[in-house]
């Protein structure tokens, strides 16, 4: 991937890596000033992030799961990618997915 031009570090090459994975149990208290919420979104969600500004709301009613909370967040709040989501985003849109 490629830093974009508002990027501090424009044009220049960075990596990703994508794994798949899953939680053996809740996690513990999360840090309030670093993260309020974790939210499993779909994979067509992730996807089509970039093209739309969904609500917290939206994605819970198209299948995103609240996985914690560090304390309550208005479902009214609008949500995007950045950095690493937003290039995920961009390999997930052109990568069919795996057929089970």
């Amino acid at each position: 991937m490629v830093h974009p031009e508002e990027s501090p570090r424009a044009g220049r090459i960075y990596h990703i890596v994508i794994y798949e994975a899953a939680l053996l149990q809740p996690p513990g208290q999360l840090p309030i000033d670093e993260v309020r919420a974790i939210i499993a979104l779909t994979r067509e969600q992730v996807a089509h992030g970039p093209q739309r500004k969904p609500s917290i709301a939206e994605l819970i009613s198209e299948g995103a799961e609240v996985i914690a909370l560090a304390e309550p967040i208005d479902p009214n709040t609008l949500t995007y990618p950045i950095g690493g989501a937003a290039a995920l985003a961009a390999i997930l849109s052109t990568v069919p997915s795996a057929q089970s």
